[in-house]
Formats: C-alpha cells, structure tokens, sequence
C-alpha cells in the first residue's frame, strides 16, 4: 500500500492513547479513514485477546468499514450487538427461521387491535413507547408521553399501563400478535447492564452526535477506552431523542478535524457563514479539494436537488417532469411520503373518508390545514398547502409519472445524466458533484436582511444543522437557496460594516 499522507491534525488524533477521546469532524473530514489509521496504529498487545469495536450509525456503513479496518477491529451497529444479546434467549422457543416474524414496528391499528382501544388511544401508546425505548430510564413514566400529542390528564394513567401491557406482549414469544420493535431489543440490552470490556479494548462510536440516551447509558459504565467521532453541527435527529453523546465526556482529550476534502474553499466559506453566527466555533472549516466552488450546477450533467421537507421535493420533481432526465429518489419513492399528496388531494376533493394520514384528517378543508401550517410555522404543513393550491386535481397523476421515471440503483452516484431527489436527513452520510438547495429551509437573517437573528429568534438548532448538512454534500457546485444567499448578503454587510469602523483607525 502506498503511504498515506496524513494532516498534522489527524497525526495528533492517531497517535492519541486517552482514555477518553472525543474528535469533532467537520463534514468530509476524513473522520472514517483517521479512525482506521487510529485502530491501526493501536493494536492489541499479544497477550490480549480482546479486539476494538466500531459501532457503525447504520447497517451498510458497518458493512463498508468491515473492508476497511484491520482484523482487529469488530466493525458493527449497535442494534446488532443487542440483537445477538437478547433476541435467542428471549426468543428461545420460537423456530430460529422464524423468530424474524416476531420482529417490527407494529402500526396504530394493529395496537389498537391488540389491546381493544381506540386509533386515538393507539398512537399515544406507540408514542410513549417509542420515547421509552429511546430513553435511559428503567419504567415507562409520564414524561416518555410526546407533549405535543396533548394527552389529556385524565387519560395518562391508561396510556403507561397499556403502553407496559403491550411491551408485556411484544416479549412474550407465545404472542404472534405483538411484535417487538428493533429499538425494543436495543432497549432490553441497555436494560441488561452488558460489560463490554469483557471482549473489546477500546470502542470507537461513530456519528456520536446522534446517540441515543439508552446507547449512551450502557457506553459510559463500560471500564474500556472510548473514543467518539462526530459533528455536533449534524445533529438532525433530536426528533427521535437522540443527544450529542461528545458532551457526556467533559474530561475527554478533544481533537478537531477541520479540513475537508470533499469540496473546496468556496462550499467551506459557505458551510462556515451558515454556522458561525448562531454557536462557538473554535476552528473555522477549510477545504483542500482541489477544485473551484461553482455557485450553479451544469444541469446537463447529474446533479442532487435536497429538500428539508417531502412537500418541497415533490415540487421540485413536477418542476423537471417535462425533461426527459432519469430520477432517483433515495432510499426509493415510498420513503417521501407521496400518500400525504394524495391525502390532500382527497381533502381537496371532500373525500375525507379515503385520507389514511391523521395529521391531514384532523382538518375538515385544505384552507384550515393552511391556516394550521402558518399558526404553527409548520414546514411540512406550509408545503402542502402550496401543493394543494398550485396541482389540485393533478395530485395522483403527477405522483403516478413521478413513480414511473424513478430509476432503482444500488447507489445514488451511480445515475447517469439524471436528478438525484433527496430530503436533508436522508442526504447525511452521501457526496454529490453537484448540489441544488430548495427553498424550504429555515431563515437565518431579521426581515430586513441587515443582520443574523437573535438568539431567541433563531430557529432551533437542528434546522441550522440541516441547512449545513445539505450544503457540504457538495463537491464542485452548489446551488444555494434564498436562505444561503441572505446569510451572504448580511455577513459581506458585516464585513464591510468593520472594515468602515477600521478605516478611520488606520488613517
């Protein structure tokens, strides 16, 4: 193997031998390859049978890192640690080949069936054990019922007991009815205390900024080495509970991977503009891909349109359904939610008893779920109300074409000459030559467009983080929104702004 270069801040994080180590990696840093120089360079001493664990966010970047990392390194998610953990003695009784059908989430109406209750009654009880699952704590308690499903009082008390009714259910292998979901093994796990210092000597944990509070819980009691990699600017997923697990570790040797290599300095200057005003940034992103940032996409090449919501790529693909590109959705059609299209175009169309989505069957007409969508600032709800008012009666033959010109790949960079359709969150993790933002982002800048937004004015921090993670998919060019180009308008304002004050100094 030819010698890798490394950067003096990857030679520093390498060579590290703490304890705790925690490493903040901007996008397209080199956060993997620094973790496979870092196993590499640590192996284990002969007489120590025990390996290093990587654990992985998800199933297919586990399986790519298995042809990366050196033998002595177990490179898995956490779900299939728990998996091997739980699931044969809990499942003991079940035919191996079949205790797969004990597993998966189980819909509304098949708890509401279960347990003899109403879809109301169902989807709190779904919510609240969800939010358990997730959770550190050991009983389903009050504070894991959503406050934004607005249980009343009165009804709480029955949503824990069928809530731990159901769980009851879920583990008893007897009950074909009840199917345990993925996070409720990975539950029971955390619950189980496991030591994994028994087989590994350190554990590498990957994307850390989205951990969830049960992962958390059984990682800092092991006596083992820990080392966590991440971007707390790429925390997206506080919807599902997830926290940033670089915080529980305040004593922590720390470490910056700031140089991307990725894009160049144009997309990092931009990734920087949208941060930088709202949160401490010791260290500024750098780009050292050698190539010049283009703010417009040649699109008669391939090229990625990122969207924060469904509503928005949907409108997007309508745009471009005259042109005869292949589309990609990523991930597949049936993961944009093109049902709550239809169920719009079923309100619109006063056929109320065909809406399958209870978010849209709450409304009686598309004029109170506009309203909603603005009283609320609700994205999602905004966007549909756009679509019903600009498609109407198109809706299903629009979704029909769409479906029709998707192209299924293996992966999203193997398309030729088409668009890439993809949101924010299912973009984390994917590269693209060419990127176009939608406009359906958070506003980062006051209405006058003179300067950022107040602390108690901006957007929570995971809008911002979505914005940042859309913009550094990038490689060569990107297309920014409107959001973008008011961060650009307020900081050369600034910028001039100081330079005005400066001046007068130096004369």
């Amino acid at each position: 193997m030819a010698e890798i270069k490394h950067t003096d801040e990857q030679v520093g994080i390498i060579g590290s031998r703490a304890q705790h180590l925690v490493v903040t990696a901007y996008a397209g840093t080199g956060k993997t390859s620094t973790m496979e120089a870092f196993t590499r360079a640590q192996p284990p001493a002969d007489n120590d049978r025990r390996v290093w664990l990587y654990l992985a966010f998800n199933k297919s970047i586990a399986e790519e890192a298995k042809g990366r990392f050196p033998e002595w390194v177990e490179c898995r998610t956490t779900h299939s640690l728990a998996y091997g953990a739980v699931i044969p003695r809990l499942f003991n009784e079940i035919p191996r080949d079949r205790v797969n059908e004990k597993l998966g989430d189980m819909r509304p109406m098949q708890i509401a069936q279960k347990l003899e209750v109403n879809p109301r009654m169902a989807g709190f009880v779904k919510a609240a054990l969800e939010s358990w699952f997730g959770s550190a704590d050991q009983k389903i308690l009050p504070s894991h019922i959503p406050a934004d499903l607005k249980v009343p009082p009165a009804q709480v008390p029955a949503v824990l007991n069928y809530a731990r009714e159901l769980f009851a259910a879920m583990c008893d292998p007897k009950d074909r009815e009840a199917t345990l979901p993925h996070d409720g093994y990975l539950k029971i796990w955390s619950l189980q205390g496991p030591d994994l210092s028994r087989r590994y000597l350190g554990i590498v944990i990957d994307e850390a900024q989205d951990t969830n509070p049960a992962t958390l819980s059984v990682l800092l009691k092991q006596k083992t080495r820990l080392v966590m990699v991440g971007d707390a600017n790429q925390a997206i997923y506080q919807f599902r509970g997830a926290i940033n697990a670089m915080d529980s570790l305040p004593e922590a040797e720390r470490h910056y991977l700031t140089n991307s290599f990725r894009f160049g300095n144009g997309i990092a200057r931009t990734a920087t503009s949208i941060l930088s005003p709202f949160r401490d940034m010791p260290k500024p992103i750098s780009g050292l891909a050698p190539v010049k940032t283009e703010f417009q996409v040649d699109k008669t090449r391939t090229f990625a349109v990122i969207a924060r919501t469904n509503a928005a790529l949907f409108a997007e693909a309508v745009k471009n359904i005259q042109g005869q590109k292949p589309f990609h959705f990523v991930g597949g059609t049936k993961g944009y939610k093109f049902d709550l299209m239809m169920d719009c175009y079923y309100l619109l169309a006063n056929q109320k008893g065909a809406i399958k989505s209870p978010t849209v069957r709450q409304f009686n007409s598309m004029e109170e779920l506009k309203v909603a969508g603005e009283e609320a600032k609700d994205p999602e709800l905004k966007f549909l109300g756009k679509i019903a008012d600009e498609y109407g009666e198109r809706i299903p033959e629009l979704i029909r074409e769409i479906e029709e010109r998707h192209v299924p790949l293996s992966a999203p960079n193997k398309l030729k000459d088409g668009i890439v359709f993809t949101t924010a969150h299912k973009a984390k993790g994917l590269e693209f030559d060419q990127v176009v933002l939608t406009d359906d982002y958070a506003e980062l800048v006051t209405e006058d467009k003179e300067s950022f937004l107040a602390a108690d004015e901006a957007p929570e921090d995971a809008e911002i983080n979505l914005l940042y993670v859309a913009a550094t998919r990038a490689k060569r060019a990107l297309q920014v929104n409107e959001s973008i180009r008011d961060v650009f308008r307020v900081t050369d304002a600034l910028r001039n702004r100081q330079q005005a004050r400066v001046a007068p100094m130096r004369n």
